[in-house]
C-alpha cells in the first residue's frame, strides 16, 4: 500500500511518523538498497496507519505484490486484499458476519496515466497536491528512520 493510498483512502492527513527500516537481509546483493521496514503514521483525526513492506519474498513463490488496506472503526472494519490472483474486499462489524463487498474492476496504471497526462491526454486520477504531500511524506519517513525519532508532518 503506498502512502499516497493511506491519505485517499481515509480522507485524513498526517500528523506525524516513526518508522524503521533495514537492509540487512541482502545487504550484500544491493547494498543502498532497503529491503524491509515499517512505518507508523498517527493521522490529524488522531488514528492510527501503518505500512510495513520487504522485499523479502522467495523468487519462487506463487504471488508477488500483495497489498492490504484495513480501516478499523468503533463500529467495525472495512478490509481490502489485493493480490496477484484473487482480490477481497469485505466489511464487519460488532453485530453482523463478515460480508463481502464488490470490488470494482479498475484497469488503472498510475505510470501509464501520467505519461498520457504529459502528452496531454486525461488528467491523471492522483491529484498533484496528493502526489507532492506523498513525496514529502516519504522524505520524513526516511528522516525518522534515519533519526531513530518521531518527526512531525
Amino acid at each position: 500500500m503506498s502512502i499516497a493510498r493511506v491519505t485517499h483512502q481515509e480522507g485524513e492527513d498526517f500528523a506525524n511518523i516513526s518508522s524503521g527500516i533495514s537492509r540487512a537481509a541482502r545487504r550484500y546483493k544491493y547494498p543502498e538498497c532497503e529491503d524491509h521496514g515499517a512505518l507508523l503514521f498517527e493521522m490529524s483525526n488522531g488514528g492510527q496507519a501503518t505500512l510495513i513492506f520487504d522485499y523479502l519474498r522467495p523468487n519462487t513463490a506463487a504471488s508477488h505484490g500483495d497489498d492490504h488496506l484495513r480501516v478499523a472503526g468503533s463500529e467495525g472494519i472495512v478490509e481490502v486484499r489485493i493480490g496477484d490472483t484473487a482480490s477481497l474486499c469485505e466489511i464487519m462489524t460488532h453485530t453482523s458476519a463478515p460480508e463481502p463487498l464488490v470490488v470494482p474492476d479498475i484497469q488503472a496504471n498510475l505510470l501509464v496515466d501520467f505519461v498520457a497526462d504529459l502528452r496531454g491526454g486525461e488528467p491523471v486520477w492522483v491529484p498533484q497536491e496528493d502526489a507532492f504531500r506523498a513525496t514529502e511524506v516519504s522524505i520524513k519517513a526516511r528522516d525518522a528512520a534515519d533519526s531513530r525519532q518521531t518527526v512531525n508532518l
